[in-house]
């Protein structure tokens, strides 16, 4: 947990194999839109107060093996030709406001919203501003072990691929 003044900086990488593609039923794979990405997530915040900090965090899209497909349309946007990118994601401002700090036990809720900083295009970004929030449960085993659990969703609009709604 962080304390009233104190500074958080660092970042974290995601990576995901076929993380969006369209499906036949019964779970049969018919084609990928995305097949892998690679995104550093660079991130800062503030303490405020012992119970509330704020901060904002920089998707860096190393890798997006975005494939390509001409009748992707997102409200009027239209995507674009398939190819690997290296771009940014869309930027977030987070805030956390801690419920419960014991000593081994910790529970916040982080709303957070999203601004159309990415491409979303390429499903780099949403190509508006989107929000949502989590639930953050943490325990602190030992000195140095610790677990998190994180639980929580995001707005997103439909997303029509190929005529099929779907979310992305």
């Amino acid at each position: 947990s962080h304390q009233q003044g104190e500074w958080n900086v660092g970042f974290y990488l995601d990576y995901a194999r076929r993380p969006l593609e369209l499906g036949a039923p019964l779970g049969t794979r018919r084609t990928g839109v995305i097949d892998d990405t690679v995104i550093m997530n660079v991130f800062g915040s503030y303490g405020f107060t012992n119970w509330f900090e704020a901060g904002a965090r920089v998707p860096v899209v190393f890798w997006n093996n975005w494939q390509g497909l001409n009748t992707v349309t997102v409200g009027n946007l239209t995507r674009a030709a398939a190819g690997n990118q290296f771009t940014m994601g869309d930027v977030a401002i987070d805030m956390k406001f801690r419920l419960l700090d014991t000593e081994h036990v910790g529970l916040a809720v982080v709303p957070f919203v999203s601004f159309p900083t990415g491409k979303s295009t390429v499903f780099d970004g949403n190509g508006y501003v989107s929000g949502g929030g989590k639930l953050a449960l943490d325990f602190d085993f030992l000195e140095r072990v610790k677990l998190g659990l994180n639980m929580g969703g995001v707005y997103k609009e439909n997303v029509t691929i190929r005529g099929e709604i779907g979310r992305a």
